[in-house]
């Protein structure tokens, strides 16, 4: 009998992150993930598959160097199969499909799958997909283990008051609270996302025992909260990263049958993590699995979609970061309307490179390069638009506009308020000034007082990896800034370093605001390893 691990959560909580996560500590078991996006375009089984073929390959890599032929890796298994299902709520609109994807991943040929785990999209009611689980799929192949909820740690307040998720939250057998390093503390003693003070102190100072330790209440008041309303087990997490024994493999087999405990340790292992194993009844999941179909037919849930409308874009001509800044992420009508966005994005600053940009959260970006385009580059998005005074039409219309415009038929007349205001930050190099972009680089100058060759050779620290996390740290910031990593040429060699572009058109004060918070992050996180003495 395969387990099956339902993972669910609003828009943007960060449930493909941690099915990525799960999929990267895939060992030596068969994985099978069903993926539900919440549109026409089903981006997160891209990105899931895109990770898969790259560990396959890393894995034959591995195997060709030890001089294997045809012997699989030791501890890597068959690449996990995603089934791709695509279009609105499954319990609505695909409930057979669901079915027909796992009885396909259980008579494909090949090896036999060893677990199953189900993403669901942000409009899908749980509750329902247990019921087809349990009541609808053959008992005698899969059973369902676990319901995990992935809930944003910055955004819990809006979860708790709205009331289908508050009942996803409810009927839960784990909560994963991610984004834990984001969790805000108001007021003068607010913490930053260093850790340490968030009102202005310096920056390179370290975290302070007493920020420390409230920042450290602050997690546990809200642990206990979600466990006023949900009997649920809760984990924290940053980025989904989750022990797999902690959401996976959880329901208590009988002794004389064989638990999937290969997944953990040893039955030992299994007993000490016996907080995060459900009880022999099942815990919440038993009582969910009498749920069934009203007389009429009709799904036991209220509809989660009817205020939301999802609908793809798609452009063959790229977007221009400035226009893309001006006319959706910094225009907070048309922002407001957009519940969640993801996609794969052609820019035209950087037209050689692929990335995949999210919108998700309180007004947070994700820009990560998925490197050269495989094929003819062509933006592609899926995007939910909250029901309001702003049009599906209008939001297609202002990406249209922004993925119109070359740089050249419309020259853009920013000023140099922005490339100045940065150029008087020590702590950043400016590297160029487009008509569309600046280009800066992170190098801790006047915090640190290092060269980027003493940093390396002294501390081991690369100044392209602290740019790229230094990117995404701007993009997490909540300030709806875009900041694009790339490559930036040097000398007449071929040589290159990482750099951040911003656009131009971003609102000054939330720029300076967004590179200020990312400094503070990046300085706690990458620069760690330096440590000032006197003699420096």
């Amino acid at each position: 009998v395969v387990p099956v691990t339902l993972v669910a959560g609003p828009l943007g909580a960060g449930k493909t992150t941690l099915t990525r996560r799960v999929v990267e500590s895939v060992r030596d078991f068969t994985l099978g993930v069903v993926v539900n996006d919440f549109a026409a375009l089903n981006v997160d089984s891209q990105v899931i598959e895109e990770d898969i073929a790259r560990q396959h390959q890393q894995a034959q890599a591995a195997a060709a160097d030890g001089g294997l032929a045809d012997v699989r890796v030791k501890g890597a298994a068959d690449p996990p199969r995603v089934i791709e299902l695509s279009g609105g709520c499954i319990c609505c609109s695909l409930s057979a499909g669901l079915g027909r994807a796992v009885e396909a991943m259980l008579e494909r040929s090949g090896s036999q799958v060893d677990y199953i785990l189900v993403e669901t999209s942000g409009l899908t009611d749980p509750v329902e997909m247990v019921r087809i689980i349990e009541n609808e799929l053959d008992r005698g192949k899969v059973r369902l283990d676990s319901v995990v909820f992935v809930l944003d740690a910055d955004n819990y307040e809006g979860v708790l008051a709205d009331a289908a998720l508050r009942r996803q939250l409810e009927h839960a057998d784990v909560v994963v609270l991610n984004k834990v390093d984001l969790l805000p503390l108001n007021g003068p003693d607010a913490i930053g996302p260093d850790g340490g003070p968030a009102n202005g102190a310096e920056a390179s100072s370290p975290a302070t025992a007493k920020t420390a330790q409230r920042r450290s209440d602050a997690l546990a008041a809200l642990c206990r909260r979600i466990e006023e309303v949900t009997a649920a087990r809760v984990l924290t997490s940053e980025f989904g990263n989750v022990p797999l024994e902690r959401i996976m493999d959880l329901v208590r087999i009988e002794p004389e049958r064989e638990a999937f405990g290969r997944m953990v340790l040893s039955q030992e292992e299994r007993a000490r993590l016996g907080g995060y194993t459900i009880p022999d009844h099942g815990g919440n999941i038993m009582l969910r699995a009498s749920v069934e179909k009203d007389a009429a037919g009709a799904h036991a849930h209220a509809p989660l979609s009817e205020s939301n409308t999802s609908f793809v874009f798609s452009a063959a001509t790229p977007f221009r970061l400035d226009l893309l800044q001006s006319l959706v992420f910094s225009d907070e009508r048309l922002r407001s309307a957009l519940a969640r966005a993801k996609g794969t994005v052609f820019i035209s600053e950087v037209p050689g490179e692929r990335f995949t940009l999210e919108l998700s959260g309180r007004a947070r970006l994700d820009v990560v390069s998925r490197g050269r385009w495989p094929a003819p580059p062509r933006s592609a998005m899926a995007l939910v638009a909250r029901s309001g005074p702003v049009s599906v039409e209008e939001v297609a219309e202002a990406l249209t506009h922004a993925a119109s415009a070359a740089v050249e038929d419309e020259p853009a007349a920013w000023g140099s308020a922005l490339p100045d205001a940065l150029g008087e930050n020590k702590n950043l190099e400016v590297l160029r000034v487009d008509p569309t972009v600046v280009v800066v680089r992170l190098t801790g100058g006047r915090t640190f007082n290092f060269t980027a060759e003493e940093l390396r050779i002294r501390f081991g620290l690369d100044l392209d990896d602290v740019n790229r996390s230094f990117a995404r740290a701007i993009n997490a910031s909540g300030h709806c800034v875009l900041a694009v990593p790339v490559v930036h040429a040097i000398g007449e060699e071929g040589a290159s370093i990482a750099a951040v572009a911003l656009a131009r058109s971003a609102p000054l004060e939330e720029v300076l605001a967004a590179v200020e918070t990312a400094s503070r992050a990046t300085f706690a996180a990458d620069f760690a390893v330096v440590r000032l003495c006197a003699c420096d």
